[in-house]
């Protein structure tokens, strides 16, 4: 939900911009195609970073719940596959609507928001 919302509020304050883009003659399906690309770029980034992150959390702690110093963790791909699907879906979804609210919007209405 929190996804949802912030990715609505960014929407809001480029509304000008977008209105600029279809006052150019871009399309709706364009705008949807430019917010989720930005999206997916974004929770890509985020996923391999949230990975990356949590693993080294992991690797941080792992010491003080065993009683051994020398314990490593495997990277498993399968994991980090999963990982990076799920936050990319998760960003491609909490993005659709507010790509498909700007896709729609009036471009006379988005232009007076400059």
């Amino acid at each position: 939900m929190q996804i949802i919302l912030s990715e609505a509020g960014i929407i809001s304050v480029v509304a000008g911009v977008l209105g600029f883009f279809t006052g150019l003659g871009f399309r709706s399906k364009h705008i949807m195609q430019i917010i989720l690309s930005e999206a997916g770029i974004i929770s890509v980034v985020a996923g391999v970073l949230g990975f990356f992150t949590g693993l080294g959390t992991a690797q941080a702690v792992l010491p003080f719940f065993t009683s051994s110093y020398h314990v490593s963790l495997p990277i498993d791909p399968l994991l980090a596959g999963l990982a990076l699907a799920m936050a990319i879906t998760l960003g491609l979804g909490a993005s659709y609507y507010p790509a498909r609210w700007a896709a729609n919007l009036d471009p006379h209405e988005a232009l007076r928001a400059l």
